[in-house]
């Protein structure tokens, strides 16, 4: 029940409680005719006022105790973790002991179970609990961030870098990969080196994968915190499938190992040297083809990895579709 209702209840059984006493005092002051009897009847009317003052009194009390919700940051913390001064931000009335007991349930934003060990000086976190005297009793709390702590094995990490890009290179035999560098996702992000290590968790859709499996061209999210040389020491890799960007245009010059596109499309323009990756996907006329069958005039549509940091823009491409030849554009115009 709603407690406001409650509230309406109660005070309206006090006055109900009370109202006899007045109803009697009225009659009797009605009929009294000297000045004594008047005294004290004013007297036993004031005692019982001031009774239901104080009961109305310490219902609004126990009312004020009901659960709040608030957030702030850890300013202080005791050293066995039973309390902690909780700063409601720097214009806001004084600060809050929050009082931790065994039954306080300790959670991270994402739900997962916490304790008071994870408990630190400077963190933001929202406490739910009885309010009274600037006191929380708390029964919650929330710890909105937390500091980067790497799992073992195959445990949930925490509070660290997911950074999403595509392997444009591996390091090490396909069984001991040792680092993979991802051009991060966007033209303009650049690439990042991540450290693999027998501790790194690989997933794919949810299913135990392999080092074998990280190879050049695929889209990954790499999980964990920087090294003092930017590098990720990775946690956990998900394979995430394909994120590339695509690139239409014309084909303008053909070799044995690439193509030049010319686009003409806005922010993209430009030619761009289309190296097909190791599992590179081609198709023309519907059916799977080789790069030989490409040829200059081609309307091709190529996506992959295209590398920011090379002086020409070169992909690294995953897949190459040949969408027609130019006259077959010029002739359906």
């Amino acid at each position: 029940m709603d407690k406001k209702i409650i509230a309406y209840i109660l005070c309206s059984v006090i006055l109900a409680s009370a109202a006899p006493a007045f109803v009697a005092g009225a009659q009797k002051c009605k009929d009294c005719e000297s000045a004594s009897v008047s005294a004290g009847l004013m007297a036993s009317l004031k005692e019982t006022a001031d009774s239901l003052r104080n009961q109305i009194q310490s219902l609004i009390s126990r009312l004020g105790k009901a659960d709040k919700g608030v957030k702030g940051e850890i300013s202080d913390i005791a050293a066995d973790k039973s309390s902690l001064t909780l700063t409601i931000g720097a214009n806001s009335a004084a600060p809050l002991t929050v009082k931790i007991s065994t039954a306080t349930k300790i959670t991270l934003m994402n739900g997962e179970a916490a304790t008071t060990a994870d408990l630190e000086v400077g963190q933001n976190i929202g406490v739910k609990g009885a309010l009274a005297n600037n006191i929380i009793e708390a029964t919650n709390i929330i710890i909105n961030d937390k500091k980067p702590v790497v799992a073992e094995g195959d445990k949930r990490v925490k509070g660290i870098k997911h950074i999403a890009g595509v392997i444009i290179a591996v390091d090490g035999a396909a069984s001991d990969i040792t680092t993979i560098t991802l051009q991060k996702k966007g033209l303009t992000q650049g690439t990042i080196k991540v450290n693999v290590s027998a501790a790194t968790v690989i997933k794919k859709r949810g299913e135990t994968a392999a080092k074998a499996d990280l190879v050049n061209g695929i889209a990954v999210i790499a999980v964990g915190p920087l090294n003092a040389s930017g590098e990720i020491e990775a946690a956990r890799i998900g394979i995430a499938g394909s994120f590339n960007l695509a690139v239409t245009g014309t084909v303008s010059a053909a070799s044995g190992t690439s193509i030049t596109v010319t686009v003409n499309n806005g922010k993209n323009t430009g030619d761009y040297i289309v190296t097909p990756a190791a599992n590179a996907k081609i198709v023309k006329n519907d059916v799977a083809a080789t790069l030989a069958d490409i040829e200059v005039g081609d309307i091709v549509k190529a996506r992959g990895v295209i590398d920011v940091n090379s002086t020409e823009k070169t992909m690294s491409a995953v897949q190459i579709i040949v969408l027609g030849a130019a006259e077959e554009f010029d002739s359906a115009d």
